[in-house]
């Protein structure tokens, strides 16, 4: 059996992405500006998942290859082509953290980082499990450590933005800048003071 990403897995993902967003912007009482982001990093949640977890393969006449398919020393056989992409695909993690959560620092973006790749690779191992012990992919440490990496990365990226921005900004009081924009040099100047306190 082969589930794919199709349609109707999308559209489950964007019903519940809504609900989400009326419980936040309701319940949870969160301005406009956040909601952008919080939607704009759930997009790519998903499509990090519609790479990493898709199609999902159920095959029960395969023999079991699980202990080829399980590599829990990072980096056997070097860094590759796969490390350098998963370091890359989770720049936008690193990048997207600081505006969704109050801690800007990075102990709290790699920590995310970490636990959600780790989450991807334990989903990897349920995938195969359900296929009685046969994986068509690599449940590989290396990856988790390359994911990251690529989390940090990307904090740092946003970071130095931020050092930047609020370096080049000056904003007067006669400035009344839109909400996403305000939302957006808060967001910087936090990161900035964050820099300044220590």
């Amino acid at each position: 059996m082969l589930i794919d990403f199709d349609i109707f897995i999308a559209a489950l993902f964007l019903v519940v992405l809504l609900v989400l967003l009326v419980v936040l912007k309701f319940i949870g009482k969160k301005e406009v500006p956040f909601l952008v982001f919080f939607a704009l990093f759930y997009v790519y949640l998903m499509c990090v998942i519609k790479l990493t977890l898709f199609p999902i393969t159920i095959l029960t006449d395969m023999p079991s290859n699980i202990k080829e398919s399980v590599c829990v020393i990072p980096f056997r056989d070097g860094l590759n082509r796969t490390d350098v992409e998963n370091i890359i695909m989770f720049l936008p993690f690193g990048v997207g953290i600081p505006f969704l959560l109050r801690k800007k620092q990075l102990v709290t973006t790699a920590v995310c980082a970490l636990l959600f790749s780790i989450l991807i690779e334990g989903g990897q191992f349920v995938e195969a499990g359900l296929s009685h012990w046969f994986s068509m992919r690599i449940i590989d440490s290396s990856d988790v450590i390359c994911n990251t990496l690529g989390g940090c990365i990307g904090y740092f990226i946003i970071k130095i933005i931020a050092i930047i921005y609020v370096k080049g900004r000056k904003i007067t009081e006669k400035e009344k800048p839109l909400a996403f924009w305000k939302y957006v040099d808060n967001v910087m100047r936090e990161m900035v003071a964050h820099i300044d306190k220590n």
